[in-house]
């Protein structure tokens, strides 16, 4: 019975799949690399033009950033993974 969509499944070894998890936080990284690369631009440090549509983009990017670390940390599935289940049987 899977309880969350994150759920993690058993790989062909039984140890649960954690490529989700991995994804996550590769995405999360690079997320946060964009946000301190598009903040220097936003506000000022390099000379450009741009610096609104920096500004906005940059905010974006803090919105992504704080849900992809909501998603990785605060959507946990309440059943966690238990090898014993099933083996007293």
């Amino acid at each position: 019975r899977e309880t969350s969509r994150l759920a993690r499944q058993p790989s062909r070894t039984g140890r649960p799949d954690d490529s989700e998890v991995l994804m996550l936080t590769f995405l999360t990284g690079l997320l946060l690399t964009a946000v301190i690369a598009v903040a220097l631009y936003a506000f000022g440090v390099f000379n450009t033009p741009y610096s609104d549509a920096l500004r906005v983009t940059f905010y974006l990017l803090l919105v992504r950033l704080i849900l992809s670390m909501w998603f990785g940390i605060g959507n946990q599935p309440y059943q966690g993974y238990d090898p014993t289940m099933g083996a007293a049987k």
